[in-house]
């Protein structure tokens, strides 16, 4: 991960092929370390390529119907909303509008899964933590 700019191309690869599948691994540990890998996309990657893709993984149609992908999307989203802002910060307020758009107009608030609705109640709290009460009050 410390070559940061290197790492870019492959970031769509990491995240569908390390981060989606393993992110809510049974074993803690590959859990815990899978979820570092994803903080630290977020900290050396913009957020302005990452987070819109991210969402859009998120909001590909048939990736939607299947809940514990919705899951390990949602926690990825997290963990790189919760770095992306202490490199990008500058990029991550342009990232928001999107982001709250995610959140309000999935379905994700009317899911009957609790998993997925807890997932989306840490995005939604990182993203007010990241933004700051400047970005988010006037929304």
């Amino acid at each position: 991960m410390c070559v940061e700019d290197k790492v870019k191309p492959y970031a769509e690869k990491i995240l569908r092929q390390v981060c989606y599948k393993l992110i809510l691994d049974e074993e803690t540990t590959v859990a815990h370390r899978v979820l570092k890998i994803t903080e630290l996309l977020g900290l050396y990657i913009e957020t302005e390529y990452l987070v819109p893709m991210i969402v859009s993984h998120l909001t590909d149609q048939e990736s939607k119907q299947v809940p514990l992908f919705v899951q390990s999307c949602l926690t990825a989203l997290s963990a790189v909303i919760t770095n992306s802002s202490v490199k990008f910060a500058d990029q991550f307020d342009s990232q928001i509008d999107p982001l709250l758009d995610l959140i309000v107009a999935s379905d994700y608030l009317q899911s009957e899964n609790v998993d997925v609705l807890a997932r989306t109640a840490m995005v939604t709290h990182n993203i007010v933590y990241a933004g700051g009460a400047k970005s988010c009050k006037p929304r």
